[in-house]
Order: C-alpha cells, then structure tokens, then sequence
C-alpha cells in the first residue's frame, strides 16, 4: 500500500499527519516513509532515524496512472474555522472524501518542542484521530 500526504500550501500539517502515520504503524506493518518535499524535507526531525546512507535521486517528469489513485482530504483544524470549512466544502464538491479532520491541539505544538511526534506525546484527540484516519485509509485502499 502507497499513502501519499500533499498540499499545495506550506503549514498545512502534511509532515505531523505523514510522521505520525509512519509511527502509529511501525508495530504492525514494515513502512517506509519517503519525505520529497524539494524545499524543507523535515521527516528525520520528528523520526530521528539512523541514516545509514543517502543518494541524490531526481524523476524528471513524473507520470500519475490517475485511475489507481484514490483520494482523500484530511482537514487539519486551523484556528479559523471558516477556513477549515472552506477547505471541506472543496473537497466535497471535488466528490474527494474528507477521511479525517484533525483537531487544534496545543499537545502538538508541545509534542514538536519536546522533538517527539503528536501521537508520542498524547494519547489525546489529535492521536485518536490520526490512529482513526489509517484504519480507515488502509479499509477504503485494500478493498480497491
């Protein structure tokens, strides 16, 4: 299985939701988490891996089958509302489903501060519904 987290839009919290997916795995399935943001990959700041080695690896144009994608939105909760519910509205009327909405928690600014990811840190809302929003992809994808 191949989870894709992608925004357009920087601050959008592809890298908690994609670190914390990879963690809340790890026990149960081997993963790999690959970070190709081209400005600031920052993955291995939250995971803190033993990098062995690294290569340069370059795709020049790269192809999307758009028939084997499935889509999700995952909300994450700003502090205004009315953009959350824009970014909802959106998706909705894209016919893209809206897998999670992910709350406003300070435990995640805390989690960052402490250098662990949110579902290290708290066993709160925002982990309930990280743990809630794989179990669903993972349903909705190995029935596809």
């Amino acid at each position: 299985m191949i989870i894709s987290v992608a925004s357009g839009k920087g601050g959008t919290g592809k890298t908690l939701v994609a670190t914390s997916l990879a963690l809340s795995l790890k026990e149960r399935d081997n993963v790999q988490l690959l970070d190709c943001d081209v400005e600031e990959p920052n993955d291995h700041i939250f995971l803190k891996p033993a990098i062995s080695r690294s290569e340069a690896v370059s795709i020049p144009v790269p192809k999307v089958d758009e028939g084997k994608c499935t889509y999700f939105c995952i909300n994450k909760y700003d502090l205004n509302e009315d953009n959350t519910r824009q970014i909802g509205n959106y998706c909705l009327k894209q016919g893209i489903e809206v897998a999670a909405r992910i709350p406003f928690d300070n435990a995640v600014t805390e989690s960052i501060v402490c250098g662990l990811l949110a579902v290290e840190y708290s066993q709160g809302k925002v982990t309930h519904e990280i743990e809630s929003l794989w179990w669903h992809i993972s349903r909705v994808i190995y029935l596809t």
